[in-house]
């Protein structure tokens, strides 16, 4: 009933995003308007060993309206690639628009040789707010976890920490209430449909911060398969230290629990560092040509061990830089990139993403990529 319902609430919300700025009460509603124009330009070699340079702009326009507790979000995308990238089987990928969410909001413009042209709904919701709950219905970004580069508990859409693009989450068709009892607690109910029932989401979560320390416990159905999470965070001395772990029973392979342990903090007023431990108790012991996320973080090895750190070389300029190292079968990633706030408006990221090792790792096979991301903000 829930499902069949949601079905519907998109074209109302599309409706009253349209009427609301116009209508006679305006005055009684509180609207923001906002942008963003990305550039990515990727330089790289396909798994057949040809060289490829991709292109894509993004045209990105955000609504927001609210009146009284209530909001609406509207987010509406525009992505253009092009570049000899559209040549590749690889690229197949990307002109397969179809999605497990509920409502496909995506749809194909321009596909030729040359160009490939989508717009797409990035987020539609509606959120309600009264006293300490808040209900959102609707196409929406999750995150639940603690983890900085890996999180066992990141279920709805999670990002992989080799994404060039790293604020994109592809979002799902949900609705969520979060409820929050006493200071520093929190209890969520999320319910995330896809468009078979084999890919709708049922879970739990409750946290409460103990004497300084952040617990979580999560449970219910993520797809087919049950889960049970625990997540934990505490302080020591301005270093923040964590540990999350999910255990699924398997639905066509054996049952297996996935664990992050980690650290990070400020080294000095300009140096950060974080550094996690991922053991994947479910790795496929197949090639998966480097992380592969849909509702879990899936690899081909067990163990892995990661460090983010980040440097201020001015006010305006960082050097960045990431590192996974695929223990089991002796293969890497070193993806270094300096970040420049050239204008207030405007951000500039350039960098690569370097791979090591054989062909019995985790990244031994795939080819290093060179990047330019830039973004302006409106």
């Amino acid at each position: 009933m829930l499902k069949v319902a949601l079905k519907f609430f998109y074209p109302l919300l599309l409706f009253f995003s349209i009427l609301f700025p116009g209508h006679s009460f305006a005055e009684k509603l509180n609207t923001d308007m906002s942008g963003s124009l990305r550039g990515i330009t990727v330089i790289g070699e396909s798994s057949e060993g040809e060289d490829y340079d991709s292109d894509l702009v993004r045209l990105r326009l955000k609504l927001t309206v609210e009146r009284a507790n209530w909001a609406l979000n509207v987010t509406y995308d525009n992505e253009f690639y092009y570049g000899s990238v559209l040549s590749l089987t690889e690229f197949d990928a990307v002109r397969d628009i179809s999605t497990d969410n509920l409502w496909n909001l995506k749809k194909t413009i321009i596909d030729t040789d040359e160009y490939f042209w989508t717009h797409s709904l990035y987020r539609l919701n509606a959120v309600y707010i009264r006293g300490d709950a808040t209900l959102t219905i609707g196409k929406q970004g999750i995150k639940w976890g603690q983890g900085r580069l890996f999180s066992p508990l990141d279920f709805f859409g999670p990002v992989s920490p080799l994404a060039i693009d790293s604020g994109e989450r592809s979002g799902v068709d949900a609705v969520r209430l979060e409820y929050y009892p006493a200071d520093l607690s929190k209890i969520e109910a999320v319910a995330a449909f896809g468009k078979e029932e084999k890919l709708n989401s049922y879970m739990l979560r409750a946290a409460h911060n103990l004497r300084g320390m952040d617990i979580g416990l999560s449970g219910g159905k993520v797809r087919d398969e049950w889960v049970v999470g625990f997540e934990s965070f505490f302080d020591v001395k301005g270093y923040g230290l964590r540990l999350e772990a999910s255990c699924r029973n398997g639905v066509g392979r054996e049952d297996f629990c996935m664990s992050v342990i980690g650290a990070d903090g400020n080294l000095g007023s300009k140096l950060y560092v974080a550094i996690e431990y991922l053991y994947n108790g479910g790795g496929l012991g197949t090639e998966t040509q480097g992380f592969d996320y849909s509702s879990e973080v899936v690899t081909m090895n067990k163990n892995f061990f990661g460090l983010s750190t980040s440097f201020e070389l001015n006010p305006l300029l960082y050097f960045s830089m990431s590192l996974i190292h695929d223990i089991d079968g002796e293969s890497g990633v070193i993806s270094p990139s300096l970040i420049y706030n050239m204008l207030p408006e405007l951000d500039v990221v350039l960098g690569t993403q370097f791979y090591l090792g054989g062909s019995e790792g985790e990244f031994g096979d795939v080819n290093d990529t060179y990047f330019l991301l830039a973004t302006f903000y409106f």
